[in-house]
């Protein structure tokens, strides 16, 4: 697939601005993710969680927190999830001119590409941020947990 995918670059003369880098350990890969242009979190639906989970489950998000646009699988629970996010394109991880085409339409206009990363980093300020979230259900853990009420109403 790498080589495959290399080809394709090489044919469209951008090989050379390609990095490829396979498992990195975190302190290296959330370096890589801050100097990324464009994230992938492409895996083989091998098992059916993988159908709705690419790479790390917070991989997609971290991207967006950077403001980089990312390419996840080309699958319905994707496309529902982000509906509207004009930071995400889709690719068949199993295709190599789909992710070709999807690299394509993330930097074919430099404008529209500015506007992507504007737009992943707003998203996940507004939308996926985990404090903006998780917040919703602290709110009601703290409403459950609240100590009952001490005062006793001896009105007879």
């Amino acid at each position: 697939f790498r080589s495959q995918l290399m080809s394709i670059a090489s044919e469209l003369c951008v090989d050379e601005r390609i990095v490829i880098e396979g498992y990195l350990p975190n302190t290296e890969a959330d370096q890589a993710t801050m100097e990324a242009s464009c994230g992938f979190a492409l895996q083989h639906p091998v098992s059916r969680n993988w159908t709705y989970l690419a790479s790390a489950s917070n991989k997609i998000f971290e991207y967006a927190a950077c403001g980089v646009p990312v390419i996840v699988p080309d699958r319905e629970s994707y496309r529902e999830y982000f509906a509207g996010e004009s930071w995400v394109h889709y690719a068949e991880p199993s295709d190599a001119v789909s992710i070709a085409v999807a690299v394509k339409s993330v930097f074919s206009d430099r404008t529209a590409y500015m506007s992507k990363c504007k737009a992943a980093r707003s998203s996940f300020e507004n939308r996926f941020n985990y404090e903006n979230v998780f917040q919703p259900v602290l709110d009601r853990i703290d409403e459950m947990t609240k100590p009952a009420s001490t005062s006793l109403d001896y009105h007879r």
